[in-house]
Parts: structure tokens; C-alpha cells; sequence
């Protein structure tokens, strides 16, 4: 209904701005396991999971350690719906929970947002099921650079915001600057 063409406006927009008109269908592709690490706000994690709601797959929620409040407020949030029985579980445990969740061929989806090198396991761990569906996304490094030729107080501001948005919980953080030696 009208949430569903909501949460689908973003994708309409990509799909109708590259010129053309096209339709699309959310299938189901079965039991979708997403994982909360404590990096991750949960507008993020919850616009992550839309699309497995909106396909009629059931999701496995796994907040991390780090992010328990963050689970038992998704836990209350999603109470008040009207959800049938069995589309949604919230787990709680750390990677190496995800990891045995990982061990079970039912899971049909896995949806990440974490560390390179947690991504890398995933993808790795998940060979043995070669029709998983994977979405995983790892942040970088990302760096300001600030020229001989740059505006010093205007790279601060814009370090300072970059690495604190979110309270730095983004994998678009800025978590380097490199600065010419002249301005050292």
C-alpha cells in the first residue's frame, strides 16, 4: 500500500532518472539474516531490511552486543505492527553468533554493514550456499586531503563534521586527513 510505495519512492526515482520507465517485483527469496553491529544507526539497518519486509521474506535481526538497546527498540517498534507470525526474529550475539546463523543453509540472504574483514568471512563462509543472496557493505577509509593551496579553517570544520556525523557511526566517516607539508 501507501508504505510500501514510500519505502519503494528512492528506487523509482533511480530506476525512472536513468531515462526509461521500468517495473520491478519484490520475490521472496526466502529466510534473510541482517546484522546490527554497534557502527550502525538504526534508520540505517531498518532501511537495509525494507526491501526483505516488503519481498515477504522472513528476517532474522541480529543486533550485536554493542547494539542491544538498539534491538529492543526495533523489537518495540515493529510489536505495534501486524506482522504475521515467524517474519521476524531478533537475535541477539556477536559475529561469531552470525557466524553458526551462517552454518544454515535456510538462510537464504545475508545483509551486512560492517568491517572489510567481516565481509570477507561472510562471503567466504558463504560458498557452501551458492544460491545466498549477499549485501554486504564495508566502510573505507575515507580521507580529506588539504592542498598547500587549501582552506585550513574550512578542512577542520569539514573533518570535524565528516568524522562526527552520526556520532561517527557511519562507514563514510572521516577517519583520515592528509595535509601538504608546507601547511605542517
Amino acid at each position: 500500500g501507501e508504505i510500501e510505495q514510500a519505502l519503494l519512492a528512492p528506487a523509482r526515482l533511480g530506476i525512472e532518472g536513468a531515462g526509461s520507465h521500468y517495473d520491478f517485483a519484490m520475490l521472496p527469496v526466502g529466510t534473510a539474516l541482517g546484522y546490527l553491529p554497534f557502527s550502525t544507526p538504526l534508520a540505517t539497518f531498518a532501511s537495509q531490511v525494507t526491501g526483505a519486509f516488503l519481498a515477504g521474506c522472513p528476517l532474522i535481526a541480529m543486533p550485536s552486543p554493542h547494539s542491544s538497546l538498539i534491538g529492543i527498540l526495533l523489537g518495540s517498534i515493529v510489536s505495534g505492527l501486524n506482522l504475521s507470525r515467524g517474519s521476524l526474529q531478533i537475535v541477539f550475539g556477536n559475529f561469531e553468533v552470525l557466524r553458526h546463523g551462517l552454518l544454515n543453509k535456510q538462510v537464504a540472504a545475508v545483509l551486512y554493514n560492517g568491517s572489510r574483514e567481516h565481509c570477507e568471512r561472510i562471503r567466504a563462509e558463504s560458498r557452501a550456499v551458492a544460491e545466498r543472496q549477499l549485501v554486504l557493505q564495508s566502510g573505507g577509509k575515507n580521507a580529506l586531503i588539504l592542498h598547500d593551496s587549501g582552506d585550513v579553517d574550512a578542512a577542520i570544520k569539514s573533518t570535524l563534521a565528516g568524522a562526527l556525523r552520526a556520532a561517527g557511526q557511519m562507514c563514510t566517516s572521516t577517519s583520515r586527513v592528509f595535509v601538504h607539508r608546507s601547511l605542517v
